[in-house]
This record gives structure tokens, sequence and C-alpha cells, in this order.
């Protein structure tokens, strides 16, 4: 629970700083820019590289957190598409367009598959290990959800504004 209110005041301070600071952000395209900005480098950068490391660098833990067995060399794979993701929810600072929009949709399939996966082992093997269920599994499904409906309004706005010119 702590983690998602940590990730909501970030998301709000740090959205409420940029739109406030850059007069250009000050309507409904730019908070909706600069709220996606933040989802990409907290929720998609920071906790690639936070996964990342937890796999990679702590895997018998992070095993452990999720209800699954230490020693599984798919930990590191885990961890590796962490890192990939991770990077590219930073490169999100500077490229826009459709870069966010591939790094949106890669990432929410791999949460939601993700997702699937914690559902089937809570069903099949009955994990209800706090990594598996909970905020942890909730984040796999909502956050996907609205990354893409604010990046679909977000794109709907520009496109909308370019046609207007």
């Amino acid at each position: 629970m702590v983690p998602v209110i940590i990730w909501l005041i970030a998301l709000f301070f740090l959205t409420t700083i940029h739109v406030v600071s850059v007069k250009e952000l000050r309507n409904l395209k730019g908070v909706l820019e600069s709220l996606l900005l933040y989802m990409f480098l907290i929720n998609v950068a920071l906790a690639g590289f936070w996964a990342f490391f937890g796999h990679v660098f702590f895997a018998d833990e992070a095993a452990k957190f999720m209800g699954y067995g230490p020693g599984s060399p798919f930990q590191y794979e885990v961890g590796i598409a962490n890192l990939a993701f991770g990077v590219l929810g930073l490169l999100c600072i500077w490229e826009r367009g459709d870069f966010w929009l591939a790094t949106a949709v890669g990432y929410s399939i791999f949460l939601m598959g993700s997702g699937i996966g914690h559902v089937r082992e809570m069903v099949i093997n009955h994990n209800d290990a706090p990594g598996n269920t909970g905020v942890v599994l909730w984040f796999h499904f909502v956050f996907p959800l609205l990354l893409l409906s604010v990046l679909t309004v977000y794109r709907y706005l520009v496109h909308h504004h370019k046609k207007s010119l």
C-alpha cells in the first residue's frame, strides 16, 4: 500500500511542479503530457530498474517475496526484460510520439501478461505471497489501463490540435 501512495504523491507533485513552472503546459494537453512523462519515469523506468536489480542481484529474496523457490534461471531473464523497459522509460524523456506509444504498449503487454501469471499462481498453486497478490497484482492490471487511457486522450488532443491549425 505504501508504494502506491508514494507513487501517487510523486506523480501529483512532479506533474504539478512541471505544469506550474512551464507556462506552455497549462492546458489539458500539457497536463497530460507532463503526467505521462512522470508515469514513464516513475512507473516504467524506475520500476523497471528496481525490478532488474531485484531479479538479477537479489534473485532468491525476490523469488521468496513472490512465493517461488530460489535458483530459477528465469529470474535473470525477467530481470533483463525489466532492464529493457527501464531504459525505454528513461528514453521517454527525450523521445515522444510513437516512441511513447510503443513503450506503453510493450510495457502494458509485459505487465498484464505477468499479472495473468500471478493470477494463475493464485488459482493453481494457491500462492498468496505478498509479491504475488495485493498491490503488486493490482499494479499489473491497473497501471497499463491508466497509462494507455491517458496516452490515448493525449494523442487525440495532439492529433486534434494539429488538424485545427
